[in-house]
């Protein structure tokens, strides 16, 4: 009996273990693949990918744009090159064919570009590392400026105390209208008696500052640059071959005046071709911007004016979109692009100032213009202070709270005697107005600097307190770092 117990008990353990063998198999993750072969872990990895959604990576295709950073050919050649935010611009010429009709400033009728649209605002900087200053630019790539709120002017620049290449590489003495210059036209160095520096790559025709940078462009007749500083000392070269009407800073952009005008965001360093100004009278093109500003009004993007003449031909025209695209005013008066002294903006106005005691007020963002006669003949640009717009006469300053009325009030010369404002600017931190002496030839050892903290009552600068040269034709406020040549 026991043996039977036994040997009853050994079967159902057999029974039990083949049952439980015969339910154990391999599991999903093991599993054979339908045609019989074992799965890879790489196939496993890929299906598993899939049925979570992942894509593997296709190989990335060549790309079109170079594989290197190319330089910029508006960097002069020594600089070391650096990798552009956006494409930069060839510095052919883009303007028309040179053959095309070209009508200059001449000496007893000089249109000075207008750069100064306002109200912009500088945002104050951090003072640690920067100082305010008023930037004076004048003739042969001259610069100037002062760091004390106009009190005295230092680090005075020009290319023939440099050597500079649109010199020919010559330290040389200039006077212009007196003595012989040397210069480069394109490739060729030539020699002009006098020297001419109304055509010249020096010549001054305007300066903005922005995004930490003053950037300023030289150059009429012969080709010239666009060059920019954040010290006042160093100036780097951007844009070179060509010559632009003047020079604006707005909407966090800047933009250059001119019938192909270049665009830059990223203070000046790199540029990009923006829309075609199609500058044209009635009876023909105008090849000559005079004049360019931007004008805070209208929306975020403002308003960049541009102004055109040749001879009798003129125009006006107006971006929104940052220099990418123009438009002309509804029935424009071909009245106000004549001999323009100003552009500026504020209060939801803009007022162009002509030469002809004419002003030209647009209440809709420039799409149209209503003109009317000044009581005078502007012989400064026009300031918009946050309250009122001002433009001054020999010794008088005309004010206006709207383009329309204007009030006029006598100037006070600390000393006595007369004076006659030519360049001048504004600070927006403190409320200081620096100037320059006008006139044809008021330069060298005629040369006058001013100041007033409210426009109306001025004292000029000891001769000692600045360094008398080369005509000075445009004043912007802004900043630049501290520097043992130049703000300290």
């Amino acid at each position: 009996m026991r043996y039977l117990c036994v040997a009853l008990l050994l079967a159902s353990l057999l029974l039990v273990t083949e049952s439980c063998v015969g339910q154990i198999g391999p599991t999903s993750s093991d599993a054979s693949s339908t045609d019989g072969t074992a799965t890879s872990p790489e196939k496993k990895a890929e299906e598993n990918g899939k049925s979570e959604g992942i894509v593997s990576e296709p190989a990335v295709e060549p790309s079109s744009e170079p594989s290197g950073p190319e330089e910029p050919s508006t960097e002069p050649a020594s600089e070391p090159a650096t990798e552009p935010t956006q494409e930069p611009v060839s510095t052919e010429p883009t303007k028309e064919p040179v053959t095309e009709p070209m009508v200059e400033p001449s000496e007893e009728n000089i249109f000075e570009p207008v750069g100064d649209g306002g109200p912009v605002e500088v945002t104050p900087e951090p003072q640690n590392n920067t100082v305010a200053v008023f930037m004076a630019q004048g003739d042969i790539g001259r610069t100037m400026m002062s760091c004390d709120d106009g009190l005295t002017w230092k680090a005075n620049r020009s290319w023939e105390l440099e050597g500079d290449a649109a010199v020919c590489g010559k330290i040389s003495q200039i006077e212009c209208y007196n003595l012989p210059c040397d210069f480069m036209n394109k490739t060729t160095c030539e020699t002009k008696t006098p020297c001419d520096c109304d055509h010249h790559p020096g010549a001054p025709l305007g300066m903005a500052y922005g995004d930490g940078w003053f950037v300023g462009t030289w150059g009429w007749g012969p080709p010239g640059s666009v060059r920019r500083s954040q010290d006042g000392i160093n100036w780097e070269t951007v844009i070179t071959g060509t010559t632009f009407g003047g020079i604006d800073y707005g909407a966090s952009t800047f933009v250059t005046g001119d019938r192909s005008p270049r665009v830059s965001s990223d203070g000046g360093k790199t540029w990009t071709m923006g829309g075609k100004a199609d500058l044209k009278d009635t009876t023909g093109t105008v090849w000559n911007v005079r004049s360019f500003a931007f004008a805070g009004v209208g929306d975020a993007s403002g308003r960049f004016i541009v102004t055109g003449q040749s001879g009798t031909l003129r125009d006006v025209l107006i971006s929104a979109d940052k220099g990418q695209t123009w438009n002309r005013p509804n029935n424009l008066d071909r009245d106000c692009a004549d001999g323009v002294r100003g552009i500026v903006g504020g209060n939801g106005v803009i007022l162009i100032l002509t030469g002809q005691g004419n002003v030209c007020r647009s209440t809709d963002a420039g799409q149209t213009f209503t003109k009317s006669a000044l009581p005078a003949t502007p012989s400064t640009k026009t300031i918009w202070d946050g309250t009122n717009f001002h433009y001054w006469v020999s010794n008088k300053r005309y004010s206006s709270p709207d383009g329309v009325t204007w009030t006029a009030t006598n100037m006070v010369v600390t000393g006595g005697g007369n004076i006659s404002l030519g360049a001048i600017e504004r600070s927006s931190i403190t409320g200081t107005y620096v100037s320059v002496r006008g006139g044809w030839a008021n330069w060298y050892s005629k040369q006058e600097f001013y100041r007033s903290t409210d426009g109306i009552n001025w004292t000029r600068l000891p001769a000692t307190d600045f360094t008398a040269s080369h005509r000075i034709r445009h004043i912007r406020f802004g900043y630049v770092k501290r520097s043992a040549k130049g703000c300290p």
